[in-house]
């Protein structure tokens, strides 16, 4: 596994892959501080990407919730 696959697998919401990724990532990684910041890089995107898809997903429920609130107030 690839930083790269790690990184697609995060973009396509499969985190299951994505967790699976990094551990077997950071078990080929030779012991360098060149390595340790790659993969320091790598968690770094991968938290942001996590959040943003996060907060994304937060904002349609929180749409859908408005909706559902709106339509049981005009169904009245």
């Amino acid at each position: 596994m690839t930083a790269d696959d790690i990184r697609e697998a995060v973009a396509a919401g499969d985190y299951a892959a994505a967790s699976a990724g990094f551990q077997a990532y950071a078990n080929t990684l030779p012991p360098t501080a060149e390595a340790l910041a790659e993969l320091a890089d790598l968690v770094q995107w991968t938290t942001e990407t996590v959040a943003c898809a996060r907060a994304h997903e937060q904002a349609r429920i929180q749409e859908f919730r408005d909706e559902a609130h709106a339509a049981a107030a005009y169904s009245r």
